[in-house]
C-alpha cells in the first residue's frame, strides 16, 4: 500500500511542477533569465532534499556515485528542458511527451534487461501510442 502512495504522490508532484512552471513562465514571459533562476530553484531544492534524506542515513555505496551523477545530469537537463518547452508551448503537449518517455523506459526493460512483455504491457502502449496520435491528429484540413 505504501508503494502506491508514493507513486500516486509523485504523479501529483509531476503534474504539478508542469502547470507551476507553464505559470510561472507566463507571469516572467519578458523577463530574460526567469527560467534560469526556476531551474536554479527548482534543482537547490531538490539538492538540499537529498542532503537531508543523506544526512539521515548516511549508508551508501561508492558504486553508485557514477549512476547519480548520470542521473543528476539527466535530471537537470530535463528540467531545463521542460521549462523551456512550457515557455514555448502547451502545458498538455510538454506533459505527454515528457510522460512518452515511459515508452523508452519500457522499451529498453524488454530488450535489456529481460522483463516479461505481458499482454497488459503491450495494451498500455499501444493505449499510450493512441494518445499520441489523438493529441496531435488535427483532422482533416478542409
Amino acid at each position: 500500500m505504501q508503494y502506491y502512495f508514493y507513486l500516486f504522490l509523485s504523479v501529483l508532484c509531476v503534474a504539478s511542477t508542469n502547470i507551476i512552471g507553464k505559470r510561472y513562465n507566463q507571469k516572467n514571459a519578458k523577463r530574460v533569465g526567469a527560467s534560469s533562476i526556476y531551474n536554479l530553484l527548482l534543482l537547490s531544492a531538490v539538492f538540499f532534499c537529498w542532503l537531508i534524506l543523506f544526512l539521515r542515513d548516511r549508508a551508501y555505496d561508492e558504486a553508485v556515485i557514477p549512476y547519480s551523477l548520470a542521473f543528476a545530469l539527466c535530471y537537470t537537463l530535463c528540467h531545463i528542458g521542460t521549462i523551456n518547452a512550457l515557455k514555448l508551448g502547451s502545458v498538455m503537449l510538454t506533459s505527454l511527451f515528457g510522460k512518452l518517455s515511459l515508452i523508452l523506459v519500457s522499451v529498453w526493460g524488454f530488450f535489456f534487461w529481460n522483463q516479461e512483455f505481458t499482454p497488459m504491457a503491450g495494451v498500455g502502449l499501444l493505449l499510450t501510442a493512441l494518445s499520441l496520435f489523438l493529441c496531435l491528429y488535427r483532422g482533416r484540413e478542409e
